[in-house]
């Protein structure tokens, strides 16, 4: 990072918070005269350079060989801190990335065996519990003898270091190979394990296992850093399946809209109330119950109707009769079955030459899945929030340094929240904002990027911290000055005696008053596209300061390339449908019994059925009795053998309308599936006119 102008000042000869930190840590209760007397007096009994640990009085106390050790507790402290802080930023940081699982966990044990000052060897794996929910399976390793590999794939619960961590759920430590280590092969070299389990809840995810060299003393500082590690990374893996379910279940739900799974209705509407309705064929599908069954019982819809949600359903029906909006509705239905199924509503209204409201058509789509989804992922949230509560909780008794870094991870974790809960880019980004201002405790900052000829710095929003700022907002902000260095060089920069920096004389007349300012680029890959601004923090900006601001500037950029995505993914979506409803050929979709399931608006045109009359009835019904018996031959041989004398061809043939009269057409047809159920488009032209002018010709 580069920084400018003078840090902020410290008070000589006082303690840092690491060093309150390590005192809390390490050092045991004050003893008696008497016990110091007697671990003396065991201390000269001992070999030269051994230490252990002994009880006396019920007062623990240390015996151990006396050694000057200011230094390492002045550099390590601080170093273990340190690490302990960038290891779980750095695993929070890459949950975000779009990267393979395996990979994830590689660079999670890379990750632990990395560091210095922990006595680890350069060896270890991470298990997960995935088909059999009593054995682990290995997903990575690192420095396993070629021997354990097989032995080591799979263990089951209460077998060996792991499977006991998994059965018992605590912490397994070994000092030396002992009779727990059920796993052995010929020219095993003496060593000791922490096998730690990783845990959400009562349900056991994995383990992870590292070496130790052997005679290694247990540290509880060792297991506390593990322990964070194993409850982040439960934390993260909880989150990607609740994840790849919801995913799954969205693809489920738009090959179902696709596949038009639902059932429409029509109600013809006499003198402003509705006289009578119509339900399709495959109304059944959705809630259980027959045409037939709703024509016996016209009420049975509305009995049908969870009562928690019949105000809307009638609400919807009531604007609708009044010529008021009626946007569809999603609620609640009671299958026939007795189960509670969620359905999407939407009606489309038919108007007369007088614009009277004659009938309107309703559709109604199976969205049980997409909610049950929701649901889920409602559950994970509320379980992820009460885990940092708990979090939270169980760290109030450390000290300011490590509620510091509570701090900024709870504020990193609400920042990534932000990118779940909320839907536009400038929200997202003005909460990350705040979260980033309020940890830093800046009092104010702005999101800016780039013009699109790099000259200037357009602001998304800025806030003043409640400072009075005058400043035209049509003027320019030209890229200069401290933010051009932000720019150039791609780093966070800082400036703590701003106001008095030659960089002062850019601000332009009525601009709040600036103390100190730091920017953190906004980058995509090499590319600098924005900044995210901070100013006039109480005491200045330190190297801290800006590692944080550049780790929020990264999930902005994470919001904005997420919404540049879902962007382009609607704009992709809207010109689809665009393009099936305007196209001047009929476009029909037919599922594996034959019958309709799409039917485009050109396919209304050129056959004349609307629809509703179509959907869910047999494609037979546009094809000339003498050519049905053919056309269901084909269509037989093509779902029993998959052969097909048509698919990927273009041909000609005969189609029949509504009224009776058959005339030429050109069909083109594929076959696809969803959810191993087999569909066909059928492309179909009509070439009465082409016909017409070969035969004048």
């Amino acid at each position: 990072m580069l920084k400018q102008g003078k840090p902020a000042k410290q008070k000589k000869n006082s303690r840092t918070l690491r060093d309150i930190t390590e005192e809390k840590l390490v050092r045991p209760p004050a003893a008696s005269p008497e016990i110091k007397k007697k671990a003396l007096e065991e201390l000269v009994r001992l070999p030269e350079g051994r230490e252990q640990a002994g009880v006396s009085s019920g007062t623990p106390v240390v015996r151990t060989a006396v050694s000057d050790i200011t230094e390492r507790k002045q550099n390590g402290g601080e170093k273990r801190a340190y690490d302990i802080q960038f290891t779980i930023n750095k695993l929070l940081q890459l949950s975000l990335e779009d990267i393979a699982l395996d990979a994830l966990l590689g660079h999670t044990l890379e990750l632990i065996l990395s560091l210095q000052w922990l006595a680890f060897e350069s060896r270890g794996g991470i298990f997960l519990v995935e088909d059999e929910s009593d054995v682990l399976t290995m997903k990575v390793q690192k420095g396993l003898d070629t021997a354990l590999l097989k032995e080591c794939a799979r263990i089951p619960f209460g077998r060996c270091l792991c499977g006991r961590a998994a059965l018992l759920k605590e912490i397994q430590f070994a000092d030396a190979v002992d009779g727990r280590h059920e796993i052995s092969y010929e020219g095993m070299t003496p060593h000791g394990h922490y096998c730690v389990p990783i845990l959400s809840g009562d349900k056991v995810l994995g383990v992870i296992n590292v070496y130790l060299k052997a005679g290694h003393a247990r540290d509880l500082r060792e297991e506390e850093f593990l322990t964070a590690i194993a409850n982040t990374l439960a934390g993260i893996l909880i989150r990607r399946r609740i994840t790849d379910r919801l995913i799954e279940s969205e693809k489920r739900y738009q090959r179902l809209l696709e596949s038009a799974s639902g059932y429409t209705y029509t109600v013809k509407v006499e003198k402003g109330h509705p006289a009578s309705t119509t339900y399709g064929p495959t109304c059944d599908l959705v809630t259980g119950f027959t045409p037939e069954d709703y024509e016996a019982d016209p009420h049975l819809w509305y009995r049908m109707i969870h009562e928690d949600d019949r105000d809307a359903v009638i609400e919807q029906s009531s604007n609708l009769l009044s010529s008021e909006d009626a946007p569809p509705v999603e609620h609640r239905i009671i299958h026939k079955d007795g189960s509670i199924r969620w359905v999407k509503n939407t009606i489309a209204p038919h108007y007369d030459s007088l614009g009277h409201l004659t009938a309107y058509d309703g559709i109604v789509y199976n969205i049980t899945a997409r909610k049950t989804a929701e649901e889920e992922l409602v559950k994970y949230k509320d379980h992820l929030e009460e885990l940092i509560a708990d979090r939270t909780a169980e760290l109030k008794s450390a000290n300011q340094e490590l509620l510091q870094r509570q701090t900024e991870i709870m504020a990193l974790l609400s920042a990534s929240r932000s990118l779940l809960e909320l839907k536009r880019f400038d929200d997202i980004a003005r909460s990350i904002l705040d979260l980033c201002k309020k940890l830093i405790g800046a009092t104010a900052g702005y999101v800016a990027f780039l013009s699109t000829d790099s000259t200037q710095n357009e602001v998304l929003f800025l806030d003043p911290g409640g400072l009075p700022c005058n400043v035209d907002p049509s003027l320019p902000m030209p890229v200069r000055g401290l933010r051009e260095e932000a720019y150039h060089t791609g780093k966070t920069v800082y400036h703590n005696d701003f106001s008095s920096s030659a960089w002062a004389e850019y601000l332009p007349e009525g601009h709040v008053n600036i103390e100190n300012a730091l920017f953190a680029p906004l980058k995509t890959g090499e590319r600098t596209i924005g900044l995210l601004g901070l100013a006039n923090k109480p005491g200045g900006f330190t190297e801290d300061d800006a590692n944080l601001t550049g780790a929020f500037a990264e999930l902005v950029v994470i919001a904005y390339l997420n919404n540049k995505t879902l962007e382009s993914l609607a704009n992709s979506e809207e010109r689809f449908r665009s393009v099936v409803q305007t196209a001047n050929v009929a476009i029909v979709n037919v599922d594996k019994y034959g019958k309709v399931s799409f039917w485009n608006k050109a396919a209304e045109t050129i056959f004349g059925y609307s629809s509703y009359e179509v959907l869910g009835r047999p494609i037979t019904l546009i094809i000339p009795e003498r050519l049905r018996n053919d056309h269901l031959k084909g269509f037989e041989r093509n779902i029993s053998t998959r052969e097909s004398r048509v698919i990927g061809k273009t041909i000609e043939t005969t189609g029949l309308k509504k009224d009776g009269s058959e005339f030429p057409v050109e069909l083109s047809v594929s076959t696809w599936k969803a959810s191993e159920e087999t569909f066909f488009t059928g492309i179909m032209h009509d070439i009465t006119e082409l016909k017409r002018a070969e035969k004048n010709c």
